[in-house]
């Protein structure tokens, strides 16, 4: 049954699909109705000719040779030349026919020597050989005399290049073996032929040589008597006379062109085929599929059958027009029958989708799919165009050979389709299994035979090929898998250890100085024991995951964190059933992950890095498709999907299809996906992935909200995200688990604390500083003292003395040299919940920020070509982009900038901002519609291919050749920017370093993790040196180790005296590398400025993140204190955030100084049962996040 549903489900996905594809799915109906009309138009040209009459033929003697034998003085060779009576015969002959002599041989063995050797032969007419032994020169015929006659191999009179019926190939030879033409037409063959043409019997003489060997032997036994009756007899020869007939040539159309235009007919549907199965795959939509439960042979059918049927309809139609009358002169098949020839095209079109299904197998990306596999599929036809003037030459083994490639299978039957319309019967039932003619050994049936075990195949090939060879997202089996009893009969892998043992074994594990003791009370939705993971590569090892041991409870965020290759994604493929692990178990809501995943899947959620989306199916759609997958009760889903739309904030685009959505809208769907249908393990591999501040937000309240009875496992590269969302964090590295336990937990254990930053006068006293900071806090280490800054890491356990610290130094700033001081947190990467400013009421009424007005006028009085030239590589005068597709959309509004040398821009915005629009036109992917950029003193507008040469550009995706490796694609772009050749090899090797490539730079890039792709991508922009440098998005996906790798080359290349323009999501990103950034909202520039300019000017006072004890038995009384205490000593503090005791708050009071802040915390901690606080100053992502409103604003307010 449930298989049944799920098959159900998957046509009606594929159907829904299909049919929104509108104008491919008409193309598939209509191209093949096309080709059929071309015959149709032929038929209509093509007119009959009518024979009312019988056609009779004149008679003609055969006592005569033809005329032209007469003067060539031939000869008449005869066998036994020791027998006068052969030679009495043979002398007849010569004679009546008036040749010039006879020539006698021994044995037919010296004639054939005779003919081979000696020039001469050639004036041999023919040889009659007698049959019988003469015993002496003077024996006589016997009375049952036996004779044969040979004449040359090559006919003597035939027409050059003859050309007949029986002779469609003009081989020169006599064609005896054939009793009908293969291509037969209505009427007499050769009809103007009074001889009857092929074979060439009477023009050859053959006729008039039999004729008078057989009057010389009557002579021989009785000459007398013979004499008179031969004179009385005289032998005619006629052609048989025809009936009525009418003559239509247009069956040689169909014989050459049907088989033809079948092909044209289904090429493109072949090509749609082969693009929508890779699609899945490409977009690793199969595997999600399977991790969800889905058999594959289902997938595989679901497809067959949705194909199957809309290329029904097609040949319905196709025989429709084919088999009825729609032309004066006929139908096209005349005398066929309709339901065979449907039955016909029914059974190609089978082979054609296997076919199709087979050439996917070879492929993973879509497009170059569908394009090889259109070629391939047209390819398939043309051995057919070979083998069909040789028809009549092939054995029967070799047509069956021929038919094994679908298409040379189907022209095939095509032709005998013809062929049985020539003989004016027409392909019936009742001759299904004979052939057009005795001297054919091939039928209709066969073809059919043939066609349907192309088709099995075709399958076996793809099931073999997709075993094997899975691509990027699949685990090969070995080559000689089908013969292992384990693929048939798979048993539930063991584990290593018994139970009681490993019961031991885990409690170890999990005990260790890194490995915060389990919260007691809370039910394990996920039981990792002794779990690890082993891939062959050739003829290595390598061990994706080590002895994991880990337990995950229900109401709780489980975080996994870990570089790119930590065995993270290994492990959730594992939990999934996507592949079984080597040794351990994992227990997910109590059912074993190699026995029961069947079970474990109905209440399993999964949202993978990748949007598990199709393009053409509704928010609405997938969640009904996603739920019912996952087997949730039909009677709740309406309401489940209600109530996901609604949490997901989605209610507007419940009818949109998931092409038309951003992608953070796209990713919290495909969250939607993994919490639908009451999801009791929900697992989430990098959900905010690609998401905007504002977006990620969105999605943390969300799964705060969700996780109440729920375990949710999550992994990503954001320290933030763990830091917020995890209520244990787990890090893996190397496959193996290095530490566990809540944020709190892992910041004192790793000794997280304070960077204090002090910006320098000119009398700086580092000295005296560094005294004073080591006399409150023995423990701080100075961290740097680099230009005009000094800091320190201040430790966390010495919170109790800042208070003390911060007056001292705010006491003594003048006489230290102190300019000012601050103080931020030291976390994973980033502790702080990222909380919105407030909201203005109108966002049409902000006005034009001094920084960007300033920016605006500098650049339009300066002149563009040469400050371009000189000071600043990259200038934009008032450019603007209007798409008018339907409503007119501004994407970019008059900006106005000037990058100079040495210079990395930041250009941030929310989603749909015009941040990729300004980079697609300065990079010339989009045309300009009003103001213009100069590059390096050329013009984008008249000068793009010189702009182009002197760029490098990352791209937001990953624009990289899958068959080359990094080395090879780096050198190309080196060689491309003009790098001399003996410096090409150098410069690539100092950009594999730079970014950690070496190991990877000769493999194929399509072996590499998404990270290393964005690490080439940059590589290729970077490489050379361009004067202008635009990277949209270069660490996205990336780990945090590659992230820094990335930022320091991305700082080496701007200190050389590079322009650079970055967009990034990432405000940490931003704040290392950018020395000056714009926020853009709807096109325009909003605020511009350095980092810490932003941050002065539109932040103002601290962020405070505390977190309060809570008891379960207890009422959060002492939490309610606490805020009250805040409000109350913190006059105009703004709470931003609150979870489970853990609050957040933004103390706006710009007076506050840190000794202030800090000493009232400490007097508070205990009184308040704080665990935990600290303070920072308020974030670059919070000036972000004020502006990014704007956008929700002006689209809320467009609406």
């Amino acid at each position: 049954m449930a298989i049944m549903r799920q098959f159900g489900l998957l046509v009606w996905k594929n159907y829904l699909q299909q049919k929104r594809q509108i104008l491919v799915t008409l193309v598939e109906i209509i191209l093949p109705l096309l080709f059929s009309g071309i015959l149709i138009v032929l038929r209509q040209k093509v007119a009959c000719k009518d024979f009312p009459n019988a056609t009779v033929y004149e008679s003609y003697a055969v006592d005569r040779l033809p005329g032209i034998f007469v003067m060539q003085h031939l000869q008449l060779a005869y066998v036994p030349g020791n027998s006068s009576v052969v030679r009495q015969v043979a002398e007849d002959v010569r004679s009546s026919l008036f040749l010039s002599s006879v020539r006698g041989f021994e044995t037919e063995e010296h004639f054939e020597n005779y003919v081979r050797n000696d020039p001469q032969s050639g004036k041999l007419l023919a040889a009659v050989v007698f049959e019988h032994p003469f015993s002496h020169d003077d024996e006589p015929l016997p009375l049952k005399v036996s004779y044969h006659l040979r004449f040359t191999f090559t006919p003597r009179n035939a027409p050059p290049r003859e050309k007949s019926e029986l002779n469609p190939n003009s081989d020169l030879d006599w064609h005896t073996l054939s009793l009908f033409p293969l291509f037969q037409l209505p009427g007499p063959r050769e009809r103007r032929d009074k001889e009857g043409g092929t074979p060439g019997y009477f023009r050859e003489g053959f006729l008039a040589v039999q004729h008078a060997v057989d009057r010389a032997i009557m002579r021989s036994y009785n000459r007398t008597a013979a004499a008179p009756l031969l004179r009385q007899t005289r032998v005619v020869l006629s052609r048989f006379p025809y009936p009525a007939y009418i003559y239509d040539v247009f069956i040689l159309a169909i014989q050459n062109q049907l088989p033809l235009l079948l092909v044209l007919s289904f090429t493109y549907t072949s090509l749609n085929i082969v693009r929508a199965v890779v699609q899945e795959k490409e977009r690793k939509l199969k595997e999600y599929m399977r991790m969800m439960g889905l058999s594959n042979w289902l997938h595989w059918s679901a497809w067959f059958l949705m194909f199957f049927l809309f290329l029904s309809i097609s040949v319905f139609f196709v025989t429709l027009l084919l088999c009825i009358q729609v032309s004066p002169n006929g139908a096209v098949l005349t005398y066929s029958d309709p339901t065979l020839v449907f039955v016909f095209l029914l059974v190609f079109t089978v082979a054609t989708i296997s076919f199709s299904f087979m050439i996917s197998a070879f492929f993973s990306r879509a497009n170059v799919a569908a394009a090889a596999g259109g070629f391939i599929y047209f390819l398939s036809y043309l051995p057919y165009l070979f083998l069909w003037p040789r028809y009549d030459l092939l054995s029967h083994a070799q047509k069956l050979s021929a038919c094994l490639i679908s298409n040379v299978a189907m022209a095939m039957g095509a032709q005998l389709i013809g062929m049985f319309e020539g003989k004016g019967t027409g392909i019936q039932w009742s001759n299904l299994f004979d052939s057009v003619t005795v001297d054919d050994d091939f039928s209709l049936a066969q073809v059919l035979g043939l066609l349907l075990f192309d088709s099995v195949l075709y399958g076996l090939v793809a099931w073999y090929m997709e075993a094997v060879f899975p691509g990027e997202y699949g685990v090969p089996l070995p080559s000689y898998f089908f013969v292992l009893p384990s693929y048939w009969c798979s048993s539930p892998r063991m584990a290593l250890v018994n139970e009681k043992e490993e019961e031991e074994d885990a409690e170890k594990a999990l005990k260790g100085e890194f490995i915060e003791e389990e919260p007691a009370g809370l039910v394990s939705g996920i039981k990792i024991k002794h779990l690890s993971k082993q891939f062959k590569v050739g003829n290595k090892t390598r061990q994706a995951v080590r002895d994991l041991t880990l337990n995950m409870f229900e109401g709780q965020i489980t975080v996994v964190l870990g570089h790119n290759g930590a065995g993270k994604t290994t492990t959730l493929s594992m939990l999934t059933g996507l592949f079984p692990p080597s040794s351990g178990r994992a227990y997910i809501n109590g059912y074993d992950i190699c026995q029961d995943m069947a079970l474990i899947r109905r209440s399993l959620g999964l949202c993978p890095q990748h949007d598990v989306l199709f393009d053409n199916l509704t928010v609405r759609e997938h969640l009904l498709f996603y739920a019912q997958l996952k087997g949730y009760s039909k009677d709740k889903i309406p309401d489940e999907v209600d109530r996901i739309i609604r949490i997901l904030n989605l209610e507007d685009k419940r009818q949109a299809r998931s092409k038309t959505l951003s992608g953070g809208m796209k990713r919290k769907l495909s969250i939607g996906i993994a919490l639908i249908g009451d999801s009791k393990v929900v697992m989430l591999d990098e959900p905010t992935s690609g998401m905007d501040p504002s977006a990620r937000r969105a999605t943390w309240d969300l799964l705060q909200g969700e996780k109440r009875g729920r375990t949710i496992l999550l992994t990503t590269h954001f320290m933030d995200e763990a830091d917020l969302l995890g209520d244990r964090i787990a890090i893996m590295a190397g496959g193996e688990l290095q530490c566990c336990g809540s944020p709190l937990f892992l910041k004192n254990k790793y000794g997280a604390g304070y960077h204090m930053v002090i910006v320098k006068d000119a009398l700086c006293n580092v000295s005296e500083i560094t005294r004073l900071v080591h006399m409150y806090v023995p423990n701080a280490t100075l961290e740097s003292s680099a230009g005009a800054e000094l800091s320190y890491i201040l430790p966390k356990e010495s919170t109790s003395r800042f208070e003390l610290l911060f007056a001292e130094l705010e006491m003594n700033r003048e006489e230290l040299g102190i300019a000012s001081y601050g103080a931020s947190v030291t976390t994973m990467e980033e502790v702080f919940l990222r909380l919105l400013l407030p909201l203005m009421e109108d966002a049409a009424l902000l006005p034009e920020d001094r920084d960007v007005a300033d920016e605006r006028k500098r650049v339009l009085e300066c002149q563009p070509v040469v400050e371009s030239m000189v000071g600043s590589p990259l200038i934009l005068q008032e450019i603007s982009k209007v798409y008018s597709s339907g409503e007119s959309l501004l994407a970019v509004d008059r900006l106005s900038l000037a990058v100079g040398k040495g210079e990395c821009f930041g250009l941030l915005g929310f989603n749909g901002a015009g941040k990729t629009t300004t980079f697609k036109m300065l990079t010339g992917d989009e045309s300009v519609t009003s103001g213009d950029a100069y590059i390096d003193g050329y013009s984008i507008l008249r000068d793009i291919k010189k702009v182009q040469q002197r760029i490098g550009y990352c791209p937001q995706f990953d624009a990289v050749l899958d068959h080359m490796t990094g080395r090879e694609t780096l050198s190309m772009y080196a060689r491309l920017r003009g790098i001399p050749e003996k410096y090409v090899s150098g410069c690539v090797e100092n950009v594999l370093r730079s970014l950690l490539l070496e190991p990877h730079a000769d493999k194929l890039v399509r072996s590499y993790s998404g990270g290393n792709k964005r690490k080439l991508s940059a590589g290729m922009a970077l490489i050379g040196g361009p004067p202008v440098i635009f990277l949209d998005e270069p660490s996205t996906g990336m780990d945090p180790v590659a992230r820094r790798l990335l930022w320091d080359a991305v700082t080496r290349t701007r200190e050389s005296g590079k322009a650079i323009i970055i967009t990034s999501h990432s405000m940490e990103e931003c704040e290392a590398l950018c020395t000056r950034l714009a926020v853009m909202v709807n096109g325009q520039f909003k605020c511009l400025g350095s980092p810490q300019h932003l941050k002065s000017k539109f932040g103002s006072g601290y962020t405070l993140l505390a977190k309060v004890h809570i008891e379960a038995e207890l009422e959060d009384s002492d939490l309610l204190l606490f805020k009250d205490f805040i409000e109350s000593t913190f006059p105009g503090s703004q709470l931003k955030d609150e979870h489970q005791g853990m609050v957040h708050y933004h103390l706006t009071d710009k007076t506050l100084t840190w000794a202030q802040v800090f000493g009232t915390l400490e007097a508070a901690k205990e009184k308040y049962r704080i665990e935990d606080y600290c303070v920072s100053q308020i974030s670059l992502e919070q000036v972000f996040l004020s502006f990014a409103q704007f956008q929700h604003c002006t689209q809320s307010g467009r609406k």
